[in-house]
């Protein structure tokens, strides 16, 4: 069950006269692992969801394959916490799979874009040092939603 989607019937169980809802991803029933259970061969849920602008133009790119194209651009995702009192944003590199050539067109500098997709790892090898690098993968371009365009500056 994605935000702000209801429960229909069928995912409501009735226990003790009160309803316990039960969340769907995917079009099956979600259970949390049990106690233990992260070893035994269940996978725990990898579900990220950030509202960013992007740094640098989208780049398109083709699978080693030849058979289908990845976008891949970078967000600066700002955090709204009162604490916060420097802007202190968090770069954020995302590979969207199965993007159309088109795709990157029609985002720019600046925009305000949201994704949803599994956060990743990659690790590597730098001047004998192991480093990790962090990305988001979105799994498919719907999973991408263009929001706000960015500001005119010549706009007085």
């Amino acid at each position: 069950m994605f935000l702000g989607q209801t429960a229909s019937p069928q995912h409501v169980a009735r226990s003790a006269g009160r309803a316990e809802y039960v969340v769907v991803l995917r079009g099956r029933p979600y259970s949390p692992p049990t106690e233990g259970a992260h070893m035994s061969g269940k996978r725990d849920l990898n579900f990220s969801l950030y509202s960013g602008r992007l740094t640098h133009p989208p780049e398109m790119m083709q699978y080693n394959t030849g058979h289908g194209h990845m976008l891949c651009f970078s967000l600066a995702i700002h955090s709204d916490a009162p604490s916060d009192k420097i802007d202190n944003p968090m770069f954020l590199d995302v590979k969207v799979t199965g993007a159309s050539p088109e795709l990157h067109q029609h985002m720019s500098v600046g925009q305000e874009v949201r994704v949803r997709g599994e956060l990743q790892s990659r690790t590597f090898k730098k001047q004998d040092r192991i480093q990790r690098t962090y990305y988001l993968h979105v799994k498919h371009p719907s999973d991408l939603e263009f929001l706000s365009r960015p500001k005119d500056k010549t706009t007085t």
